[in-house]
């Protein structure tokens, strides 16, 4: 794997390792697993940092699933241990969502 900028839209760009997606230019798939995905971040702390809007809170006994939305809607899902959950948000609010780009993995979309 090699390293990849993957460019979304409005403008935001995602760091990803490359896993089989297709040189500059093309369109990728970008992939994070949700205990990978950080909430409310300090600020320039990792090399993805996106804004999402909390859609849902689902406590599942040790750990918190929180469903998210960012860029044009799509649906992003964060899974965080309670006790390291910084849950003083709630539904509708917007927070910052970040991971490294070494978690992330870029990959070619099937037709």
């Amino acid at each position: 794997m090699s390293d990849l900028i993957a460019v979304f839209k409005e403008g935001c760009v995602i760091e990803a390792l490359a896993a089989d997606a297709p040189g500059p230019g093309g369109a990728a798939l970008v992939s994070i697993r949700p205990e990978h995905l950080v909430l409310a971040p300090t600020t320039g702390a990792y090399a993805n940092t996106l804004s999402a809007r909390v859609e849902d809170l689902i406590y599942q006994g040790d750990a918190a699933r929180i469903r998210l939305s960012v860029l044009d809607g799509r649906e992003l899902i964060a899974k965080v241990p309670i006790r390291f959950a910084d849950m003083n948000f709630k539904r509708a609010d917007t927070i910052p969502v970040a991971w490294p780009a070494e978690d992330c993995r870029a990959f070619t979309p099937t037709p």
